[in-house]
């Protein structure tokens, strides 16, 4: 099967829009614990237990909780290069 260039254009157009949200996240500094849930592809209640167990680091605005992006994917890759 031989695909014309348009046809990979269009391809290639509907893999960014379907990528788009994950990509806002990955850019964002300050995250939700949705966005959180998101990036790690875990659920918000695993999120949750992890800042409990204090191996995710956040803080409050307010009665909202938020996540620098960069001490998240820190805390992660601290965790997994102690296994």
């Amino acid at each position: 099967m031989s695909l014309t260039p348009t046809e990979i254009q269009a391809i290639a157009a509907e893999v960014v829009e379907q990528l788009r949200p994950v990509l806002s996240v990955q850019e964002q500094s300050e995250l939700t614990t949705a966005e959180v849930a998101e990036l790690l592809r875990v659920s918000i209640p695993t999120v949750e237990r992890l800042v409990n167990r204090q191996e995710i680091p956040s803080y409050l605005i307010g009665r909202c909780r938020r996540y620098s992006r960069e001490a998240v994917l820190n805390a992660v890759r601290s965790q997994e290069s102690q296994r």
